[in-house]
């Protein structure tokens, strides 16, 4: 759904950063093994990379948030050769093969010769003709891509012109959706203050931001945002102030799986995170935002507010409370005449992280944690009041909460983490 546990915490600034499904199609393509361990390095060193070199802007932006297959990683290849020998691509690819080139297996492999003089010369007709058709398809395939980026870059400008500059907090930023809306708000140019919960991933998170040399855009406030009061104490103790805020994304939620009745602990857990603990944050901004005559407020709800569902009963019902309590607040500064504090309320459906277990249909029906949050910053970009997505569950979701309640009990009864 929103937000969950990430097995592994890596800050991946987009543009820049290269996740493990992206670093294996891109050892694929370069005749490499794999390697969750040298993926960490390349991760290490592009983080570095993208704090102390500018974010691509333009087409070049367009290019480097594409997650090409095999065939289009080529024409990349050679393209970025010719006409972007600084765009993120060659820093990606380079950092593979420098760190594959320090690794024994990785040697091996970049040294293999054929064994022949005729395989050699296959060898060789191979990689010519394989340069060849990069560049003439590749050609083509770029002047498509330069289409598209007429057609719909649009987007990527607003979002960048919207955010750049400002002061932005995001609550439950050390995984998942949260840490990937930082990690984006991060390559906008944008200054990020992530109020999160003390963890084992908070000391991981605080090493790399170091290690960046990224402390004064990304800073950190430890509270547990279903503690009232909590976020302006922790607020306050990293010396930032609610006037310094310029827009909020309330993401911070859980999820305890347990059937009804008999869960009074659990349904208050999550009725304290999920729906007061949001509603406390947006409260310990507003009277800043009231001061300053604007401001922006985006909550993170989600699709499964529109129904319920076996054994998620609290967190489906949490989210139907914010939903309505974020109506219900668009309404009351509306009529205070406060037209210029946005409000934006977003439900998404399945997103890839751990509360969608891999290889179920949940799994088939998410997004990946990058696409929500650019989805979700572009739609804050557009002013939009309500954001859904994505299409086709958003779709689904519809129709079923159209059902009588006799047969979605019967339907959704069955499909609960079915394969």
């Amino acid at each position: 759904m929103d937000e969950a546990k990430s097995q592994t915490l890596s800050l991946n600034i987009p543009n820049w950063g290269m996740d493990l499904a992206g670093y294996e199609s891109a050892c694929r393509y370069l005749g490499l093994s794999s390697d969750p361990t040298l993926h960490d390095k390349v991760a290490r060193y592009l983080l570095l990379t993208a704090a102390t070199h500018p974010s691509p802007t333009g087409f070049g932006r367009w290019l480097a948030e594409l997650r090409p297959g095999r065939l289009s990683l080529g024409f990349l290849d050679v393209w970025t050769r010719l006409l972007m020998p600084s765009h993120p691509w060659r820093y990606r690819l380079n950092a593979i093969l420098a760190v594959h080139e320090c690794d024994p297996r990785g040697f091996r492999e970049m040294m293999a010769q054929p064994e022949s003089r005729i395989g050699t010369w296959l060898s060789f007709a191979r990689i010519s003709a394989t340069a060849f058709l990069n560049l003439i398809l590749g050609g083509v395939w770029l002047c498509g891509q330069a289409c598209a980026y007429a057609a719909t870059g649009r987007g990527l400008r607003r979002e960048r012109a919207y955010f750049a500059g400002k002061t932005v907090l995001v609550t439950g930023a050390t995984r998942g959706l949260g840490l990937a809306l930082s990690a984006r708000l991060l390559s906008l140019g944008t200054n990020v203050v992530a109020v999160v919960r003390a963890s084992p991933a908070l000391e991981a998170l605080h090493s790399q931001i170091a290690d960046a040399g990224l402390e004064k855009r990304f800073q950190i406030a430890t509270a547990d945002v279903a503690i009232h009061g909590a976020l302006s104490t922790a607020l306050a103790e990293i010396g930032v102030d609610a006037a310094d805020i310029d827009m909020a994304v309330i993401n911070a939620g859980i999820k305890e799986e347990s059937s009804l009745p008999g869960t009074d602990e659990a349904l208050k857990r999550v009725f304290g995170v999920n729906v007061f603990g949001a509603m406390d944050t947006a409260a310990a901004l507003l009277p800043a935002f009231r001061v300053r005559g604007r401001g922006h407020l985006i909550f993170i709800s989600s699709l499964g507010r529109w129904h319920g569902m076996p054994a998620s009963g609290s967190y489906n019902a949490s989210k139907a409370a914010l939903s309505l309590l974020v109506e219900s607040l668009a309404m009351d500064l509306r009529n205070d005449g406060r037209k210029a504090i946005r409000i934006t309320s977003v439900e998404p459906g399945l997103i890839r992280t751990g509360m969608v277990a891999g290889g179920t249909l949940q799994d088939l029906l998410a997004v990946d944690a990058e696409t929500a949050a650019r989805n979700i910053l572009q739609c804050a970009a557009r002013g939009c009041q309500i954001c859904r997505f994505p299409f086709l569950f958003t779709s689904m979701t519809a129709m079923i909460a159209a059902l009588p309640m006799g047969l979605r009990v019967r339907i959704l009864g069955r499909v609960r983490n079915r394969k």
